[in-house]
């Protein structure tokens, strides 16, 4: 492939079979049409000559010819130095007091032992209070909660609203845990839970009944009935219990002597940096930082009153 060859590739947006008629076409014209090559020669000189890469940005630019770059490989970590945290949508359709949803996961992986510490799953699309609640029995080791979990070194989001809103800013900074923000539609950066989110509809969800992307005949699609379809709970159940699985029996590719995480994590010898439970007590709350002044209607809050008796034994709330 000489440089006038990829010029004229180029003009073609990557078209070898245009490249090869306008060769011929011009061979023609001066009488040497035997000194251009077969158009199957050229295919082969361009395959040859040009990456794959190479290719898909002459045909879709840029943008495609990013899709097949090759990326570094962070350095490995000890466990709990990192964690990634996501939403995913869960292509199932699970019936909830006789209406059908599809339900959302909020859950953080251990980037280093590949240990799911901390899951939220909501029938609705998630808000920060699903983050907190995932974030809650992921740092917190004591029962029902653990072994897993303690303080994350650092946590690593997409620029999902959820994960940076002033509450989980306020949670994570109390213990001084920074938030990494990653840029939007870089999928590679936190590629750890992204193959979670794959692994977890490959090897659970399309089993399912009422998966939304099983093949079907085409102008044949009909909705499962909702009698068909796994109730709320019974779906609860059977994603914790894949959690489970995939923390004590599957071993992930990533870890190196066919463990699992649970192994991979009782092996790291780093030690673990435990929060009280009394600090946590209050972590899945939010504050809006205002100080209220107790009057002689109570507290107020969003313009009610919470009035409660100075005398008597047992204080009584009244209705706003």
């Amino acid at each position: 492939m000489t440089p006038e060859l990829r010029a004229r590739l180029a003009v073609w947006g990557g078209n070898v079979a245009a490249v090869h008629r306008e060769l011929l076409a011009e061979a023609v014209k001066a009488g040497v049409a035997d000194s251009v090559p077969s158009l199957r020669a050229l295919q082969r000189a361009v395959c040859q000559d040009l990456s794959v890469g190479e290719r898909a940005g002459l045909k879709g630019g840029e943008a495609a010819r990013r899709r097949f770059d090759v990326y570094g490989k962070r350095p490995p970590v000890h466990r709990n130095a990192c964690w990634e945290g996501d939403h995913k949508r869960i292509p199932v359709r699970v019936s909830l007091d006789g209406a059908v949803v599809c339900p959302w996961v909020t859950w953080f992986i251990d980037v280093a032992s590949k240990v799911i510490v901390g899951v939220a799953i909501t029938p609705h699309q998630p808000a920060r209070d699903a983050v907190l609640a995932a974030l809650r029995p992921g740092i917190s080791r004591g029962d029902p909660y653990g072994p897993f979990g303690g303080l994350p070194g650092r946590v690593r989001v997409d620029r999902g609203k959820d994960f940076l809103s002033k509450a989980m800013s306020r949670a994570l900074g109390a213990f001084a845990v920074p938030v990494d923000d990653l840029p939007a539609c870089k999928p590679y950066r936190k590629g750890t839970i992204e193959a979670l989110n794959g692994a977890v509809e490959e090897m659970l969800l399309v089993s399912l009944p009422g998966y939304t992307r099983r093949a079907r005949p085409a102008q044949a699609y009909r909705p499962d009935p909702v009698e068909d379809l796994l109730a709320y709970p019974d779906f609860v159940e059977v994603l914790l219990d894949w959690v489970a699985w995939w923390n004590t029996e599957h071993r992930p590719s990533g870890l190196t002597g066919g463990r699992t995480p649970a192994q991979a994590w009782e092996a790291d010898p780093t030690p673990i940096e435990v929060v009280p439970e009394e600090r946590l007590a209050f972590f899945a709350l939010e504050d809006d930082g205002r100080i209220r002044k107790i009057s002689t209607n109570g507290v107020s809050w969003r313009r009610r009153a919470d009035e409660r008796k100075t005398s008597g034994a047992q204080p009584r709330a009244r209705e706003p």
